[in-house]
């Protein structure tokens, strides 16, 4: 799931089929196959589209159709009249991946395309209500099958959120922003905390599911490392830290602190070699300063209220 990414795209068979066998290890490989000759509400659609994220790009054709969440059964958001994108051109990256697609989050003043977004379609009929609720699975870096978190649609996650919740106001109903002017899900932060050091200056942050970790300004991310001793190396965008420091991270948003803390911010990624889960972002016109990825999400769900056009963060309880 992503709040950045507004669309929704998944795979067509006919197209993929063709490209797995002209390339190995294509993204399209092993994959589950839309085939939209066999729904009987898929409607074809005119246009061509091409998105490009992270960790590569995607491009395909529209259709529309019936969307259900989850698996069979009677008790399921089930949406008819849906725009989706049907892929035929995926990037190597979901080869390795059990990623299927894409399920955009964000609002429909986002979209490229002028669709609505399935969510917001939901809950504009009437199907839901305009709430749903993230929770990350904290202290863990891969789940490997096992449970790794829940997206709660139409409401609050009261089993895994404390009650306690901070809402923000958002400014534009595009991406989650609020308190900002760059062009994503951006927030105020007024100030961070780490280790001895303290800045106050205040930037625009957004709050993004879909990265892994947290981007810290180019030169704030320097200052961060200095303080926790860790080392940058450039090659893999990474900071490298002492698999045994303890670090938290105390982020100042609309007057409340959240503090990350170190299961949340240091990653083994083999034995006795770890590092700190941030990257550094360098400055854009169109880029956000600081984007808070899946460590601040583990620390604190996100509660997303398209109606009333807000978020708010309670700490979640496996913390």
């Amino acid at each position: 799931m992503s709040e950045v990414i507004c669309d929704i795209f998944c795979h067509e068979k006919s197209c993929c089929v063709i490209q797995e066998y002209k390339k190995e290890g294509y993204g399209c490989s092993g994959k589950h196959y839309f085939e939209a000759a066999k729904s009987k509400t898929f409607i074809p659609m005119e246009g061509r589209w091409f998105i490009g994220y992270g960790t590569g790009s995607a491009g395909g054709f529209y259709g529309n159709d019936t969307v259900r969440f989850g698996e069979s059964g009677d008790n399921r958001l089930t949406v008819p009249g849906s725009q989706i994108g049907l892929a035929f051109e995926v990037a190597e990256f979901f080869a390795d991946h059990p990623i299927e697609g894409i399920f955009g989050m964000s609002f429909s003043g986002l979209s490229n395309t002028g669709a609505v977004p399935i969510f917001e379609r939901a809950y504009k009929l009437g199907l839901v209500e305009p709430v749903f609720t993230v929770y990350l699975k904290g202290g863990s870096f891969e789940s490997n099958g096992e449970f790794g978190g829940v997206y709660t649609y139409g409401g609050l996650d009261p089993e895994h959120c404390e009650d306690d919740i901070h809402y923000v106001p958002i400014i534009k109903a595009a991406y989650w922003e609020f308190r900002g002017i760059l062009k994503d899900t951006e927030l105020e932060m007024e100030r961070y905390t780490i280790g001895q050091q303290t800045n106050d200056y205040g930037w625009n942050v957004i709050s993004d599911t879909g990265s892994s970790f947290i981007g810290v300004m180019e030169y704030v991310s320097q200052q961060v490392a200095k303080e926790v001793n860790a080392t940058y190396f450039p090659e893999e965008n990474r900071f490298y830290i002492d698999c045994n420091a303890k670090v938290n991270m105390t982020l100042t948003i609309g007057g409340r602190d959240y503090t990350i803390e170190t299961k949340n911010l240091i990653m083994e990624v083999e034995e006795g070699k770890c590092l700190i889960t941030m990257y550094p972002v360098y400055f854009s016109m169109f880029t956000p300063l600081w984007i808070l990825g899946d460590p601040f999400i583990k620390q604190y769900c996100n509660i997303h209220d398209m109606g009333a056009q807000r978020i708010g963060f309670a700490r979640a309880k496996s913390v």
